[in-house]
């Protein structure tokens, strides 16, 4: 693992230093690697984290290993000994499987899984007939155990209620892979899963130089000349049609997220508070997302959204990150689940990762659960610049996965691209002008940002012709959409008006 490498670097550098510090210029040039290499492996924390109890073990190595080496200093090979044992019992220790790190998620070049959550790291379904009580024995040697995983309303619809969450105690850690083998290959267990961490990866837009001519829209928000996608979608337009029609119901639209600020001036009027947990935004994510699927249009403030007025799209959010932006997919699924289950028929969701699971059980079913009631998953492509097949849940069956474009119409360099799709639009994901908490509005840059732009158009679909489910939908988003330089990598970019036209 590079983060095992890069401390090991940092940490033998640091030695090598303290036995050799004799002010020579190589003892310098060790000063500077020891110094440089602690900043890669910080940075590295900060990029990519892992387990907290791992950063706490490394940090606590790194400071008292050194201060034994240098205990040792006056005899260089004393030191020397004392550095390469400390050295050989970490990596025997803490490798491979210490503090819930999973090595099967290293499955790209670009990105990987954080970790399992240290709550519940496994995901699994009995077999008819079998209950919790036949695994006793695993539970007795493993210290394990067990809670049911998944909340579910309509328990027909689906197996999710079957799942249970599967707690193993931080000092079986080293454990998991050898326990999620017994779990597959056990006669009372039908699924199993890793559940997995998630790490969102926002990255900061900039400001747009010049200003888009925003005349013909025929709306007061006053800042919607910073929304660049607006004009490259003929939103005016869009308008104009829409103004000559009525939705048959408004469409319920689920932001599964960070949260949602519920107060912010230019969402409150489109919002339905459901939690005072869910209707907060420590992180910002999840409140510029909403901005873009259904910010409040002809309000006199910020931007504007599809949603011409309030008889169109409710938002509701489902905080599924933290303030740090991590989650499960536990977590996801229930806030898929929790999403559908009060009432909403589109899902935006502006997340996903690698898996070190092919199968996907638990997410196609989830998706199976939401599409069964009659709503649409938009996901997120991902920022990997690579095949969003790899990711979850942009790769499962049944939902539209969404690349980002620049201004130009090109493929985002970061976005990861949807030819082995089923199912693949594109949308504006560079430079993204919306709402972050707090009454205030921010720049972002990513497939987060492109996916609420299709929500947000699918959510006025759904009001015009509510019977419409996903496969309708997507087909009707791809044949009015423009085609790119690149469509077979991005779908084709979305085109509101023409969209209007196939469904009056």
């Amino acid at each position: 693992m590079l983060q095992t490498l890069i401390f090991l670097f940092a940490f033998i550098s640091l030695g090598a230093w303290l036995i050799v510090a004799d002010g020579s210029r190589w003892a310098r040039q060790l000063g500077l690697l020891a110094i440089f290499s602690l900043l890669a492996y910080l940075a590295l924390r900060f990029f990519a984290p892992f387990g907290l109890m791992r950063l706490v073990a490394e940090v606590a190595i790194y400071i008292f290993g050194s201060l034994f080496v240098n205990t040792f200093s006056r005899s260089q090979t004393a030191a020397s000994f004392v550095l390469t044992a400390i050295s050989a019992a970490y990596l025997a220790i803490f490798q491979p499987f210490i503090f819930n790190s999973n090595p099967a998620a290293q499955n790209d070049d670009h990105t990987k899984i954080v970790d399992l959550d240290e709550s519940a790291e496994f995901l699994i379904r009995l077999k008819t007939g079998y209950s919790i009580e036949d695994l006793s024995p695993i539970f007795n040697q493993y210290e394990l155990s067990a809670a049911v995983a998944f909340v579910v309303e309509d328990k027909k619809s689906t197996d999710l209620d079957d799942f249970y969450s599967i707690n193993l105690p931080q000092s079986k850690s080293r454990a998991a892979s050898e326990l999620l083998r017994i779990f597959k290959n056990h006669i009372a267990i039908a699924e199993v899963e890793y559940n997995e961490v998630l790490a969102l990866s926002p990255v900061q837009g900039r400001k747009a130089e010049e200003k888009i001519a925003v005349d013909n829209l025929q709306i007061n928000d006053v800042q919607i000349d910073k929304v660049w996608a607006f004009a490259k979608m003929d939103m005016a337009k869009f308008y104009t049609q829409l103004r000559t029609m009525r939705p048959k119901r408004k469409t319920r639209l689920a932001i599964i997220d960070t949260g949602v600020d519920a107060m912010h001036e230019d969402l409150m009027a489109n919002f339905i508070r459901t939690s005072s947990e869910n209707d907060t935004d420590p992180h910002s994510h999840g409140t510029h997302c909403a901005g873009i699927a259904a910010a409040v249009t002809n309000n006199g403030v910020g931007i504007a959204s599809f949603a011409l007025n309030s008889d169109w799209v409710e938002v509701i959010s489902v905080k599924v990150f933290d303030a740090r932006g991590r989650s499960s997919q536990q977590k996801i699924i229930n806030g898929m689940i929790e999403a559908v289950d009060r009432g909403a028929t589109v899902l935006s969701m502006s997340l996903g990762g690698p898996t070190s699971d092919e199968a996907q059980i638990l997410y196609k079913q989830a998706v199976a659960y939401a599409n069964k009631k009659g709503a649409i998953v938009v996901v997120a492509a991902g920022n990997e610049n690579m095949d969003a097949s790899q990711r979850v849940p942009a790769g499962v069956d049944g939902v539209i996965a969404v690349t980002a474009l620049d201004s130009s119409l090109q493929k985002a360099n970061f976005s990861n691209e949807i030819s082995k799709l089923k199912m693949g639009i594109a949308a504006a994901g560079v430079d993204v002008y919306s709402t972050t908490p707090n009454n205030s509005y921010a720049h972002f840059n990513g497939t987060s940002m492109a996916t609420p732009y299709v929500a947000g158009l699918v959510a006025i679909i759904k009001a015009i012709r509510p019977e419409l489910n996903t496969q309708q939908v997507y087909q009707i988003l791809q044949k009015t959409g423009q085609k790119t330089n690149q469509s077979q990598q991005t779908g084709h970019f979305i085109q509101p008006a023409a969209v209007l036209q196939a469904i009056k």
